[in-house]
This record gives structure tokens, C-alpha cells and sequence, in this order.
């Protein structure tokens, strides 16, 4: 067992040798993840299924699509209080298995109304995964190795996500049919792999561990009165949003600005996914005694940077660095964000506070990229790329007024 005294040491000499503290149960968590989202190949394939195979127009896959986001939105919180009700793991299989079951079903159904039904189910369930997921890691991690375990999920994430999109170009030259089956059977392996575990008795023991501790100093509270939790969720947007931007103003930018191909596009995002794979846990395990606080205002300020450098770069070598720069702050801003959050959750309420970190993920997913491409539309790609150094800014001088982690969870105000 390595000491206390010498972690900081051999994280600074070998990083990646954090892991190696990693319980048993965190690798099956991030292996059941990596699964899942090696299979996920639905979103992305969504709208060219409804207009090529089903022969409906871009407006109607706007539809669909915009259903699937509505749905997305009301399942972070809602998920999250039934997790801390009966269990984060059980809900994280129910949700790989009402996932699996829904994706079974698309390929029986034709009808415009039926596809947005499936669709907004199949968002509410499948998103429900993540807040029940981050709050099982908040349970079974040492609070000290909480940020490299969330780094490990996110590495779990990007490792599938890259894999996903892949398997699915290959999959509809067969038939686009193929897209819903294979999404479904890798959910139903991922939760065949957490039923082989022993996470529920881990994450009994742990939660039960905390609640000695905590609880007698942290009062009972409904998150939606926590002051504390709203004030966070309201400085996290700012920088959300302009993170989930990219999406939309990045190749807007790329091809209708620059004029440079197409591919490109790929290759600058492809930088991005290798810089989280390969980067991530290293940077986070070497910033492991750095205060959350400083971790969100620093990985904020890089983001405001990257998306504002974008404004006077029109040469592939600076987009490039621009990229290289806001990804750093995506890599110490992710983890960090839900580390504070754990930290601050009562113990009997980590997947409710967890399901909060989602609702931010998915409003700024919903948010950024149409605003990005309004602003770009309407006022220039050098104001909206400004417009984004600054709404990080903002998210960066809210987050700096937080107070330390141990004051959040020792005192409410």
C-alpha cells in the first residue's frame, strides 16, 4: 500500500501510476462504460437514418432530434433522486436495459409520430445512466482519488464515442437497421458485465462510511433549496456553454469562413479526443492536490482562451493550437466540476446533486450550439468567437467567488 506522503512523489514522476489505486470496482464501472459507448452510434446516425432511409425531410430529423434533447433535460435530476432512493447501480442497469429494449423497437416502427415517442424514451432512460454513474464513483472512490477516477470515466467515454461512430459507417452499408441492434446488444453486454460485479455491497459500505461521518454536520435538504448547488450549477453554464459551441461554430468557422476542407474538421476534433485519451489522467493525476476551486477557474481561462483565439486564427497550424488549448481546459475543467459536486452533495443525496451536473450538460448541449451559430450568423464569427472568451470569463468569476470544498460540505448557509 503506498503512503500518503508518497503518492504526490510518484504521481509527479509517473502519473499514469495513479490508477494503480483505483479499486476493483472503478475498472468494472469504467469498462461496463466504455462498452456502452462503443456501441453508441445512435445520435449520430439519427438524422441521415430519417432522411435517407426513411425518406423524411431535415425538418422533421430537427423534430426528432429536438425531442430527443426535451427528454434529456427532465432526466438528470429526476433519475438521480430515484438512485439515491434505491441504488445508483440498479439504476444504472435498469437504464442499459429500458435502453436496449427501446433500440430493439426502432427498427419496427415507420410512423413520423411512433419514431418521436421511441426517441424521447429512449433520451429520458438513456440518459438517466450518467448521474446514477457519476454518483456510484462519488461512493466507491477515496474522496483524494475522486478526480482521477472521473478522468478514468471520461477516458472510459471518449475511448467508446471514438469507437461507436466507426462501427456504425460500417454498419449501414448492410442495413441502417443494424445501427439500433448493435447499439442495443452492447447495453445489454455492459449490464450483463456490471450483474457479474460486487459493486452493491461496495457502494453500501462506502455510502454507509460517509453517512457516520457527515451525517450530523450536514443538514437534510431539498437540492432545489441548497443555495450552494444553484449558485454552482449557474457558474458551471457559462463555460458549458461555449465548451458544447464547438459543435455547431467550429465547422461553420472551418469550411464556410476558412474555406479549408471538410476533413479537416475531423482532424481538428480528432486532436481533441486523443488529448483526453492519452492526456487527461496524467494532467489530473499530476494536479490531484490542487484545490477544485483553482482547478475550475484555471480550466475556465484556458477555455475562454482557445474559443477566443479562434478570432485571428485563419491558418490550419493556429487552429490547431487553439484546439490544443481549449481541450487542456475541457481536461481540467470536466473532472474537477464533478468533484466539487461530490464534495458538496450530502451523502444520501449524491445521485440528485449528480443529476444537476447532467441538467448542465444537457442545457448547454442544447443551448450552445444554436447560439453559437446565431451569434455567428448574426454578428460575425470574430464577435461570437469573443462573445464565447467572454461568457467564459463570467463563468470563471462566479466560480471563483466558491468557497473551499470543505466549507461546502461543513456548513450551509
Amino acid at each position: 500500500m503506498v503512503s500518503k506522503k508518497l503518492k504526490p512523489v510518484i504521481r509527479k514522476i509517473n502519473p499514469w501510476q495513479s490508477l494503480a489505486v483505483m479499486p476493483k470496482s472503478m475498472w468494472a464501472v469504467s469498462f461496463a462504460t466504455f462498452i456502452n459507448r462503443a456501441g453508441s452510434m445512435f445520435l449520430t446516425f439519427l438524422a441521415i437514418y430519417l432522411t435517407k432511409y426513411q425518406g423524411y425531410s431535415i425538418e422533421y430529423a430537427g423534430y426528432v432530434l429536438a425531442a430527443y434533447g426535451i427528454g434529456s433535460l427532465a432526466a438528470g435530476p429526476v433519475v438521480g433522486k430515484l438512485a439515491d432512493r434505491f441504488g445508483n447501480l440498479p439504476l444504472m442497469k435498469l437504464s442499459l436495459l429500458l435502453s436496449a429494449g427501446v433500440l430493439f423497437l426502432f427498427p419496427f416502427f415507420d410512423e413520423f409520430w411512433m419514431i418521436i415517442v421511441l426517441t424521447t424514451v429512449l433520451s429520458w432512460v438513456s440518459e438517466g445512466f450518467r448521474p446514477a454513474n457519476l454518483a456510484l464513483i462519488s461512493d466507491i472512490v477515496r474522496p483524494e482519488d475522486r478526480k482521477i477516477a472521473f478522468a478514468l470515466n471520461r477516458l472510459a467515454i471518449n475511448l467508446g464515442f471514438s469507437i461507436g461512430p466507426l462501427l456504425g459507417g460500417f454498419l449501414i452499408i448492410f442495413d441502417y437497421h443494424w445501427i439500433f441492434i448493435f447499439d442495443g446488444l452492447t447495453s445489454l453486454l455492459a449490464v450483463a458485465f456490471l450483474f457479474m460485479t460486487s459493486l452493491s455491497k461496495e457502494e453500501k459500505e462506502r455510502r454507509s462510511a460517509t453517512q457516520s461521518i457527515t451525517t450530523e454536520v450536514v443538514p437534510k435538504t431539498s437540492p432545489f433549496k441548497d443555495r450552494r448547488l444553484i449558485y454552482y450549477v449557474l457558474a458551471l453554464s457559462p463555460v458549458y456553454i461555449v465548451f458544447f459551441s464547438q459543435l455547431s461554430t467550429v465547422s461553420l468557422y472551418v469550411v464556410n469562413e476558412l474555406g479549408l476542407p471538410e476533413p479537416f474538421i475531423g482532424v481538428l476534433f480528432l486532436v481533441n479526443t486523443m488529448m483526453v485519451i492519452f492526456l487527461e489522467v496524467p494532467i489530473n493525476s499530476a494536479l490531484s492536490e490542487w484545490d477544485d476551486r483553482k482547478l475550475l477557474s484555471v480550466g475556465g481561462i484556458l477555455t475562454g482562451i482557445g474559443f477566443g483565439l479562434f478570432a485571428f486564427s485563419t491558418t490550419v497550424p493556429t487552429l490547431i493550437i487553439c484546439m490544443v488549448i481549449l481541450t487542456f481546459g475541457e481536461m481540467i475543467f470536466s473532472p474537477a466540476s464533478a468533484n466539487y459536486l461530490a464534495e458538496l452533495a450530502p451523502s444520501s443525496a449524491k445521485g440528485m446533486y449528480m443529476g444537476f451536473l447532467q441538467l448542465v450538460f444537457n442545457i448547454s448541449l442544447f443551448i450552445g450550439p444554436a447560439a453559437g451559430a446565431f451569434m455567428m450568423e448574426g454578428f460575425g464569427s470574430k464577435m461570437m468567437w469573443i462573445a464565447c472568451f467572454i461568457l467564459s470569463m463570467i463563468g470563471v468569476a462566479l466560480m471563483w467567488r466558491l468557497k473551499k470544498n470543505h466549507e461546502l460540505v461543513m456548513a450551509s448557509e
